[in-house]
């Protein structure tokens, strides 16, 4: 059964997919069709910190007006906290108001100037999450499978590496390729960092696969009505994980 299989979709332009191991791009398709990136913006946001921002882990920041959706800030009596937290928070949770509070100190033409500059020209920011609003207006954010595995490709070569993958290590959204894993006990010789992003018809997900011998990425980008269906293609892929890494 071929990677495309596992996501039903060589055929079908509502799917973007790559899986590389070891620097080998083993499957790919739908390389620069562009989505709306969903939550998986925040991995550029996060790669951005560390790269222009390192020395601004630990600067406190008041947060921004709470939003609905993903996380847990706007529930918490603490109204600041440092830049790193709230990096885990919106790596791990996808918490959108840990989101909105970095992207409102960093800026939004800077963080398209950066991802322009690293090679992302098909990702842009246009609004903050949860902004229904800049939506009906045309104003979404958007990506692409080409995009999303050059960006892990340089978080495993960037020298703050290990720490951006220790985040993504310790991701709390399991509902797709993590489903099924730890109850086969893979994550025991298998290292495994993600992101999800999801709305109402966009599932999405990208991640790092570590073992002693290899690394490899996958980037998977979708759309459609049938959630439950393509939930489920993502649990056959996530099972399929260790067998593609040994």
């Amino acid at each position: 059964m071929t990677l495309s299989n596992h996501l039903f979709l060589s055929n079908n332009d509502f799917i973007a997919f790559s899986f590389k191991k070891n620097d080998t791009l083993i499957h790919h398709y739908n390389k620069n069709k562009l989505f709306p990136s969903a939550s998986l913006i925040k991995v550029p946001i996060m790669y951005y910190i560390f790269s222009e921002r390192y020395h601004d882990l630990n600067l406190q920041l008041t947060l921004d007006t709470a939003v609905e959706g993903a996380g847990v800030t706007p529930y918490l009596t603490q109204k600041s906290y440092p830049v790193k937290d709230l990096v885990t928070l919106m790596i791990i949770l996808s918490d959108n108001l840990a989101t909105n509070t970095l992207i409102e100190w960093i800026g939004i033409e800077q963080l398209n100037q950066f991802m322009q500059s690293i090679g992302l020209s098909q990702t842009k920011l246009q609004r903050k999450m949860m902004d229904f609003d800049a939506i009906r207006e045309g104003k979404d954010n958007f990506t692409s499978m080409h995009d999303m595995n050059l960006l892990l490709d340089n978080i495993i070569q960037h020298p703050h590496f290990e720490e951006m993958f220790d985040i993504m290590k310790h991701q709390l959204c399991k509902d797709k390729t993590l489903m099924y894993l730890e109850q086969y006990n893979a994550t025991e010789w298998m290292e495994i960092g993600t992101k999800t992003g999801d709305l109402s018809t966009v599932f999405h997900e990208a991640g790092i696969i570590r073992t002693k011998d290899s690394i490899a990425t996958f980037v998977a980008l979708t759309t459609g009505d049938d959630a439950p269906l393509l939930h489920q293609a993502f649990h056959t892929f996530g099972l399929s994980l260790p067998q593609l890494m040994r």
